[in-house]
């Protein structure tokens, strides 16, 4: 399944993406002994041209690599380690920015896996940045795949410790928040609070990044 196409023009460059939906079975972290389902694929280029990109040849070698497959049995790669989201992320990523796009330049790939976790990566330097959203948190941890664990940093950890900051929170202003989560989710670099009625708030260590 194909979404619209997207464009966000900067400058003279335009970010043109599609999405596309895959069925696959893979291992999420050392210790699962694999689990089926669908993952969704976007794939981003930046270019000076205004026809759509064709992004078909792309997408379908992204199915072949991932759609209705068992990557811990059909990829080598994946079967003496866990073919975690980041992990997944990175072996398309290489895959694809390998093969220089026709009249454009790869500006990302992302990966989402139940809509409350996604890893994004860029060619320019393939580190990670994952996004996590639990309770009315989304956040940002930015950095590179750890060797064995082959994760940015552990979701369980990182949502065990979210808990225990709102059990903990009482009122504390928003900067002692995120010190309080950036101290138990290493590289954590933003986290947005979903207030409601779409409204939301988003925390920095620099918050004039965020203007």
């Amino acid at each position: 399944m194909i979404s619209c196409l997207n464009k966000l023009y900067i400058s003279a460059m335009t970010i043109q993406s599609q999405r596309q939906n895959v069925s696959v079975a893979h291992r999420p972290n050392a210790l699962h002994q694999g689990v089926g389902g669908n993952l969704r694929v976007e794939l981003a280029v930046a270019t000076d041209n205004s026809e759509p990109f064709m992004f078909a040849p792309y997408r379908e070698r992204i199915k072949a690599r991932l759609d209705h497959r068992c990557l811990f049995e059909d990829e080598p790669i994946f079967f003496a380690k866990p073919s975690t989201l980041e992990a997944v992320t990175h072996f398309v990523a290489r895959d694809i920015f390998q093969i220089p796009p026709s009249g454009a330049q790869w500006s990302s790939l992302t990966i989402w896996e139940l809509d409350r976790y996604s890893c994004t990566v860029t060619p320019e330097s393939m580190e990670l940045r994952l996004t996590i959203q639990h309770r009315n948190l989304t956040l940002t941890v930015e950095g590179r795949m750890d060797p064995t664990t082959h994760e940015a940093v552990s979701r369980s950890k990182a949502i065990a410790h979210v808990d225990q900051v709102f059990k903990d929170f009482n009122g504390t202003v928003r900067e002692r928040l995120f010190t309080a989560l950036k101290a138990g989710i290493p590289g954590l670099s933003e986290a947005v609070v979903d207030l409601g009625s779409h409204r939301s708030v988003r925390l920095a260590d620099d918050p004039s990044s965020l203007r």
